[in-house]
């Protein structure tokens, strides 16, 4: 949502805010005990003002903050994508290098998904894997997930993945499901969604976005009220306004006297 249907909505909801007030103010020419019905409506306007106006409005909160995080900070997005263990690693970042807003594009290692394995087995797998094949540059074992995070020397992929798969298996008795490549792509805070959308189109999955303006978003979405509590307030403080408006010619006279001593 954009700063100006943001604005004509706030104000909107303070036109209603005000229509309360004023028909809080002409419960004296009413009778006394219609003044419950008239809190009513106020409550009821509030609810309407809360649900269509003030909580669209919040719901654009967080894209707002970050836009503001954006301007201010400048900063980059780091955006991890994954690809299938047969994809052109070269061509793919090629690819992507050339996109508007990438700054770099970088390989993060290779996950190899396995089913669940016992811990004795992770700590024998963890000292002899680089036995295993020659290529390993680093390695992290995840074994209650079942995943095993390696990065090669070459890009002999298909090669490396089927001496690991076979090692996994004739030598601890680890079955292989499949592997998956990570990408890190450092791009211009304000064209990861362009690049994002750019991506799917060639079916390339973008699994995570760490950075300033996504973590100013989340954290806005995590300490934004619910809806239902935001038409609670607006309900409460339509019936306010309307009783502010009842009471008025009392408060000023109880004012003016303190004014006046």
């Amino acid at each position: 949502m954009d700063i100006i249907t943001a604005a004509i909505l706030i104000i909107l909801f303070i036109i209603i805010l005000i229509f309360s007030f004023s028909m809080g103010m002409l419960t004296p020419l009413i009778k006394k005990k219609e003044i419950g019905l008239v809190i009513i409506i106020g409550v009821i306007l509030g609810v309407v003002g809360g649900a269509f106006f003030i909580t669209p409005t919040l719901q654009g909160y967080p894209q707002a903050v970050g836009t503001l995080t954006q301007i201010v900070d400048g900063g980059h997005e780091i955006m991890t994508i994954e690809l299938p263990s047969s994809a052109n690693i070269n061509q793919v970042k090629s690819n992507i290098e050339q996109m508007d807003g990438v700054n770099n594009v970088s390989s993060k290692g290779i996950l190899i998904h396995t089913q669940p394995f016992s811990d004795n087995t992770s700590a024998n797998l963890d000292k002899n894997i680089e036995y295993m094949n020659a290529n390993l540059s680093n390695w992290d074992i995840d074994n209650k997930a079942g995943i095993i995070n390696v990065n090669f020397t070459n890009n002999n992929l298909t090669h490396n993945l089927k001496t690991l798969k076979e090692r996994l298996f004739t030598d601890y008795g680890v079955y292989y499901s499949y592997a998956v490549i990570e990408l890190q792509v450092d791009a211009k805070a304000g064209s990861v969604q362009h690049i994002t959308t750019e991506l799917s189109k060639d079916n390339i999955v973008v699994s995570d976005v760490n950075g300033p303006v996504h973590d100013s978003i989340a954290n806005a979405q995590n300490n934004m009220p619910s809806s239902t509590v935001v038409v609670l307030f607006c309900a409460i403080l339509g019936g306010f306004v309307t009783l502010l408006g009842v009471y008025i010619d009392p408060i000023r006279r109880f004012l003016g006297n303190i004014k006046w001593r």
